[in-house]
């Protein structure tokens, strides 16, 4: 009976030790399907986290690309700012310059008008005095043509005749009147030619003056060109600084949304690295577990195998209790035997 109540319990035992075993077998796959599943998880998270990393560079390599983008274009900015400023003041300048200089050039024609219609009287009056002293000229060498004639007559008359010395003297000085009075009208036109010329050549060197300045007005309208050129540039150089302006807003803008999503990749991988810490965790409290079940395995396996030796050592006793059992039986049925004879023999 006591046999058979250890034999119970040992196998109650053998039983709930099976389950055990089944149940830790069942947990231990589990535990592996777990750890694979948590692996290829890890291997996924790490292969995203690289390409999170090269997109993370990339990011921050456009984001660097474009910093020294809108560096550049503040440094241009600046320049642009720069040459505008020290532009500004000589147009300014020029711009003073060339309306006192308009000015000037509105007097300069004027005069120059007034002096080429003085120019034009003096021209003709010049040539009307060349007239009337080539004509006193001409007239002069007539008198001086009738002077020699009457010289020569009065000299050949004299010769042959008995004029009166008188009468020749008087006519040699009305003659002689005659002549002075010409020859100082001679030398008052040419006085009156002489102050002209004089008066000619001053109005030759005022226009001498007048084409000077007249070559500082060419120099005004090239100054002008170069001017228009100068607000052409400046207000190139104001398109391309709204441009500029434009840009570079368009670059922050930009740049703000890249900063934007570097902080969501950053977050992200930040994200990703506490997953991959949590995972690493769990594998390493699945990896202990693993341990603790591998150690409670070849617990289960040991106690199994002392199970077993002991389910053959009760086996092995069972198997002489029987033996004994059959031999006390057979004793008592050949003891009953043996009393049975004895007691038909006394009867």
């Amino acid at each position: 009976m006591i046999l058979q109540e250890g034999q119970l319990m040992a196998s109650h035992e053998i039983k709930e030790l099976s389950q055990k075993r089944d149940s830790l077998n069942s947990q231990l796959a589990n535990a592996n399907d777990n750890l694979n599943q948590l692996e290829t998880r890890l291997e996924t998270d790490t292969q995203q986290l690289e390409l999170l990393n090269r997109q993370y560079a990339v990011k921050l390599s456009q984001i660097r690309s474009t910093e020294d983008e809108i560096f550049q274009l503040k440094n241009k900015l600046n320049i642009l700012k720069e040459t505008a400023a020290m532009l500004f003041p000589e147009i300014e300048q020029q711009k003073q310059t060339f309306a006192t200089l308009s000015y000037t050039k509105k007097q300069l024609q004027n005069t120059i008008l007034s002096i080429k219609d003085h120019i034009k009287k003096t021209k003709e009056q010049n040539r009307q005095l060349r007239q009337s002293v080539a004509k006193e000229n001409a007239h002069r060498q007539s008198l001086l043509d009738d002077k020699q004639k009457l010289s020569d007559d009065i000299s050949s008359q004299l010769a042959k005749t008995n004029l009166d010395q008188e009468k020749i003297e008087t006519q040699l000085i009305e003659i002689n009147e005659h002549y002075i009075l010409s020859l100082n009208e001679n030398n008052t036109q040419q006085s009156q030619l002489s102050a002209l010329t004089t008066e000619m050549d001053g109005h030759q060197q005022a226009i001498k003056a007048y084409k000077k300045k007249l070559t500082e007005l060419t120099r005004v309208k090239v100054l002008t060109k170069e001017l228009d050129s100068l607000e052409t540039a400046i207000d190139q150089y104001q398109k391309d600084n709204d441009l500029y302006a434009d840009r570079l807003s368009g670059l922050k803008k930009s740049l703000a949304n890249k900063k934007i999503s570097l902080e969501r990749i950053t977050a992200e991988n930040n994200h990703r690295q506490d997953q991959i810490q949590s995972l690493e965790s769990t594998v390493g409290a699945y990896d202990k577990a693993l341990t603790d079940f591998k150690k409670i395995d070849s617990l289960h396996k040991e106690v199994s195998t002392q199970m077993e030796n002991d389910i053959q050592v009760v086996k092995e006793i069972l198997a002489k209790q029987n033996e004994y059992a059959y031999a006390l039986q057979l004793a008592e049925e050949k003891a009953t035997l043996v009393i049975e004879g004895c007691l038909k023999m006394a009867s």
